[in-house]
C-alpha cells in the first residue's frame, strides 16, 4: 500500500509472476519518491533524531539496495556507482555523518528514483516467467543463497524500501513535517 501523490499501478487482475513484481517495485518506488517529495533539501540533510541516519542517506540507501537487487544482480548493469557514504549495512550514523558533504538536492533525488525506476522497469520486461523462477547463476547472491530464485531478489528490495521509507515518514514526523491534506488518495496494490 502507499497513500500519496503519485499514482502506483493496481494488481487486479494480474495473471503472470512478472506483473506482481512489477507492481510492488512500482509500489516501493513511488512510495520513496513520496517519502521526500516537498520537503526542503535543509530538511532532507537534517538529522532530526541524534544517533539515527537522516533522510537523504536512508533513501540512497534504498535507490542502492533497488540498483543491486534489481539490477545488478539480475545480470544487468548498476545504473549509479554505490556510495559508501550511504552505507548502513556496514557503518553506524555516527562513522557516516562527518561524509554528509556535498549531498544530493531533492529534485536530483527524485531524478535519480525516477531513472532507476526506468532501468528496473526495462530489465523486468526483458525477463520471461521462466527466467523469475531461476536463478542467475552468474551473481555472487544466488552463490550465497543457492535456494533464491531471481523473483526472491526483486521481492527483497521492494520490501526493504518499504521497511526504510516507514524511517522516512517517522523523520517527517519528527520535523513536525505531517502533510495530511496533501495525501487525498490511498492506493492498493
Amino acid at each position: 500500500m502507499a497513500i500519496g501523490r503519485f499514482e502506483p499501478k493496481h494488481a487486479s487482475g494480474v495473471g503472470k509472476l512478472s506483473e506482481a513484481i512489477r507492481i510492488a517495485l512500482d509500489e516501493a518506488l513511488t512510495a520513496l519518491a513520496e517519502s521526500f517529495h516537498g520537503l526542503t533539501d535543509e530538511q532532507f540533510w537534517a538529522f532530526p533524531l541524534p544517533g539515527r541516519h537522516n533522510v537523504v542517506t536512508l533513501a540512497e540507501h534504498c535507490i542502492q539496495c533497488l540498483d543491486l537487487y534489481a539490477c545488478e544482480v539480475q545480470g544487468r548493469p548498476l545504473v549509479f556507482e554505490p556510495a559508501e557514504r550511504f552505507d548502513i549495512w556496514n557503518f553506524s550514523a555516527e562513522q557516516l555523518r562527518p561524509r554528509m558533504v556535498d549531498l544530493p538536492t531533492v529534485p536530483q533525488e527524485q531524478d535519480r528514483v525516477a531513472e532507476l525506476g526506468r532501468a528496473i522497469m526495462e530489465h523486468l520486461a526483458a525477463a520471461s516467467e521462466e527466467d523469475l523462477r531461476l536463478p542467475n547463476r552468474r551473481s555472487w547472491w544466488f552463490q550465497e543463497y543457492t535456494d533464491r530464485v531471481r523473483a526472491d531478489a526483486y521481492l527483497r528490495c521492494t520490501s526493504h524500501t518499504m521497511s526504510h521509507v516507514r524511517q522516512i515518514w517517522f523523520l517527517r514526523g519528527l520535523m513536525g513535517l505531517d502533510d495530511t491534506a496533501g495525501w487525498p488518495e490511498q492506493h492498493w496494490a
